[in-house]
C-alpha cells in the first residue's frame, strides 16, 4: 500500500471503501504483523504460540468462533497495555528527568564559552558554533545507540517505530569531512560557572562535555517519545478503537437474526477503514523534511478524530439494538481512552480536552459571534493600514488589535490558557540576552490545534512568560 500525496482529494478511508474485498485483505494482513510484532510484550502467554493467527474476513459471514477469537485475541492486549505503557513510560521518563537540568548546564556553559571567545578576539558567534558543530557531529557520529527491546525493533521492521537518534546518526557519519582535530583554539584554556563551581580546561574539553550532555538527552528524549508515540498514540488509541470492532461484530453476529444491521455494518467497515489509515499514518517517517501528508498538521487531529466519533455512534447503536431485542447479550462499553476516563502515565492534565457536548445550533451560535469578532478586527486591520501614521506606533497598535482578538476568540470558545515557565528558562534567558534591546526573537506555533494563535497571543502577553 503506497501513501497518497496531498493532491490526492478523496482520504485513504473512502478509496479503500470503494473495493471491500481489497479492503479486508489489508485490514487482515496489517493485523497479522501487529499480532506478530507486539507479541513479544507477554499479551498472548496464556495462548498456544501456533494459534496466533487473525482469522481472515471471508465474503460471507465470519461463524461466531472465529469472531469471538478475534476479540480475545484483542482483548488480551486492551486488558493489560495499560500497565505495559506505564511500565515502559516510566522506565524512559526517569533518566530523562534526570538528564534535562544537566542539559541546560551545558547550555549555559557553552553561552560562557562563546562570550569568551568572542572576547578574545578568536572569532564572532559563527566561528564559535562551527568549531561545537564539527565536535558535536563527530561525537554523535560515535555515538552508542539506544538498543530497542524485542517489541520495539519488531515494530521498527513494520516501520511503525524508529531507533532513537539512528537518522541523526546516518546523517553525521556521512558527513566525511567534518574535522575536529587541527583547529587551534581547541588547546586554549577556558574557564565557567558548572553548578554553582568555577571549572577550567581546554575547549575541546569543556566543549565535548557541552556536546554529551546534548546527546544523552537528545537519545533519552527519543526514546521516551517513541515509546509514548507507540503505547498511547498508536497502541492504547488504537486497541481502544479495534476492541469497539471486534465486540461490535460479536455482538451484530447475535442479533443479526432478529434485526435490520445494514447500516451499522457499514459502519464497522467505515471505522476498519479508517483503522487501517491509523496506521498507514503511523508508518510516515517524521523525519522527512516533507512528509506526504500526516505529520506537523491537521489531517492526523481529524482522522483519530473521525475514529472516536464513529466507534461511540457505533456502541450506541449496537446497544440500542440489544435493548431491542431483550436478548440476554452484554452491552458494549466505551472503552475508557475514548469516554475521556482513563488513567496512566503522562495523562495528568485532567482540564486539558473537550469538557462539554454543543448542539449544532450552540456552535452555530459560536462561530457567528467568532465570525463577526474576526470581521471587526479585519476592518481595525484594514483603517491601520490606511492611517499615515509612524510605522512603530502602527505596529504597536496593530498588536493591540491582535491581542484583542486571541482574548475575544478565547473568551468565545470558553477556553483557558493556563501558562506554566520551564525553571531553567530564566536563567538561559539571561545568559542569553535575550531581553537585550534590539534582539529578536521568533516564536512558532506548531499547527497541531486551530486555535494556536489565539493561545499564542495569550502565552506572549502572560505575566508568567513576561518575568521569564
Amino acid at each position: 500500500m503506497t501513501s497518497r500525496d496531498k493532491s490526492d482529494a478523496r482520504p485513504l478511508h473512502e478509496t479503500l471503501l470503494d473495493d471491500l474485498e481489497q479492503m479486508l485483505a489489508i485490514y487482515d494482513q496489517s493485523v497479522q504483523l501487529m499480532l506478530e510484532a507486539v507479541r513479544h510484550d507477554g499479551y498472548f502467554d496464556e495462548f498456544d504460540p501456533d494459534a496466533l493467527v487473525w482469522p481472515k474476513s471471508e465474503s460471507g459471514t465470519m461463524d461466531m468462533e472465529a469472531l469471538q477469537f478475534r476479540a480475545q485475541l484483542v482483548d488480551a492486549i486492551f486488558r493489560d497495555l495499560p500497565e505495559v505503557r506505564n511500565e515502559r513510560l516510566d522506565e524512559a521518563y526517569r533518566p530523562f528527568s534526570e538528564l534535562l537540568p544537566l542539559y541546560h548546564t551545558g547550555s549555559r556553559i557553552y553561552l560562557q564559552l562563546r562570550r569568551q571567545f568572542v572576547e578574545r578576539g578568536r572569532g564572532d558567534a559563527k566561528d564559535f558554533l562551527k568549531l561545537y558543530q564539527s565536535l558535536y557531529l563527530k561525537a554523535l557520529a560515535q555515538a552508542e545507540l539506544h538498543a530497542p527491546e524485542a517489541v520495539e525493533e519488531a515494530l521498527a521492521q513494520v516501520h511503525i517505530t524508529q531507533v532513537p537518534m539512528s537518522h541523526a546518526r546516518a546523517v553525521a557519519e556521512a558527513l566525511d569531512n567534518v574535522e575536529a582535530d587541527e583547529d587551534a583554539h581547541w588547546a586554549e584554556e577556558y574557564s565557567c560557572e558548572r553548578d554553582g563551581e568555577r571549572i577550567e580546561g581546554s575547549l575541546r574539553d569543556l566543549l565535548q562535555d557541552v556536546a554529551q550532555r546534548t546527546l544523552n538527552l537528545i537519545a533519552a528524549g527519543g526514546l521516551l517519545s517513541t515509546r509514548y508515540n507507540y503505547l498511547t498514540n498508536f497502541g492504547w488509541f488504537g486497541v481502544s478503537v479495534w476492541k469497539v470492532i471486534v465486540d461490535a461484530e460479536v455482538a451484530l453476529a447475535r442479533l443479526r437474526d432478529d434485526v435490520d444491521l445494514d447500516g451499522i455494518d457499514d459502519d464497522v467497515l467505515h471505522i476498519k477503514a479508517l483503522l487501517i489509515e491509523f496506521l498507514h499514518a503511523h508508518q510516515e517517517d517524521p523525519t522527512r523534511l516533507r512528509p506526504r501528508l500526516y505529520w506537523y498538521g491537521q489531517e492526523y487531529s481529524y482522522l483519530t478524530r473521525d475514529m472516536i466519533d464513529l466507534s461511540v455512534k457505533l456502541i450506541c447503536d449496537v446497544n440500542a439494538q440489544i435493548d431491542r431485542v431483550g436478548q440476554s447479550i452484554s452491552r458494549m462499553e466505551i472503552p475508557a481512552l475514548l469516554a475521556d476516563t482513563a488513567r496512566g502515565r503522562f495523562l495528568e492534565y485532567s482540564n486539558v480536552g473537550r469538557r462539554g457536548q454543543f448542539s449544532k445550533l450552540q456552535r452555530g451560535m459560536r462561530f457567528a459571534r467568532w465570525m463577526g469578532t474576526s470581521l471587526k478586527i479585519g476592518r481595525q486591520k484594514k483603517k491601520l493600514l490606511e492611517k499615515e501614521a509612524d510605522p512603530i506606533l502602527r505596529r504597536e497598535a496593530g498588536w493591540r488589535t491582535w491581542l484583542d482578538w486571541g482574548r475575544r476568540t478565547l473568551d468565545i470558545f470558553d477556553i483557558r490558557v493556563d501558562v506554566y515557565i520551564d525553571p531553567h528558562f530564566e536563567a538561559i534567558v539571561r545568559d542569553l540576552g535575550a531581553d537585550a534591546e534590539g534582539r529578536r526573537l521568533i516564536f512558532l506555533p506548531t499547527h497541531q490545534s486551530l486555535f494556536d494563535h489565539p493561545v499564542l497571543y495569550k502565552v506572549l502577553q502572560s505575566q508568567e512568560f513576561m518575568n521569564a
